[in-house]
């Protein structure tokens, strides 16, 4: 049962990012990594999806955003991931080593209806690519 969940949740994952025809790898560890860039901003983003947890019962999306044609302070870029979390449910970001972080996990040890996960995924996606569009009109901003 346990890897039976881990497995199922790694192959809506899978068909999700195929039917969306998204550019993908695999780790070593069987998670998910795609990569953003959109051309109007110096920024891009790498995504991790993953089933986490002991029994991978945990759908996981972490992101880390890389800026590495500005800087912000990091009074400035924690403003930033605040008022971001204030105003948006998810991802949530949070600001690390010069870096901004995106997550968001949940349990779907009940059930992984396809069309949950599918319409999930691609939510998270979207809003991760609004994250990015967010810093890089902020940056913009303060350039």
């Amino acid at each position: 049962m346990d890897k039976e969940i881990r497995t199922k949740l790694r192959q809506l994952m899978e068909r999700f990012l195929q039917q969306s025809s998204l550019k993908y790898t695999i780790d070593e560890e069987g998670d998910f990594r795609v990569f953003f860039k959109v051309e109007e901003i110096p920024a891009y983003v790498q995504v991790v999806l993953m089933a986490a947890g002991t029994h991978g019962e945990i759908l996981s999306i972490v992101s880390r955003f890389e800026t590495p044609h500005f800087l912000l302070a990091e009074e400035d870029a924690l403003v930033l991931a605040n008022n971001w979390n204030i105003e948006n449910r998810w991802p949530r970001i949070y600001w690390l080593d010069g870096n901004f972080y995106g997550d968001f996990h949940l349990d779907v040890e009940c059930g992984l209806p396809s069309a949950f996960v599918h319409h999930t995924l691609r939510r998270l996606l979207s809003a991760i690519l609004q994250f990015l569009l967010y810093i890089g009109n902020q940056a913009g901003d303060k350039g």
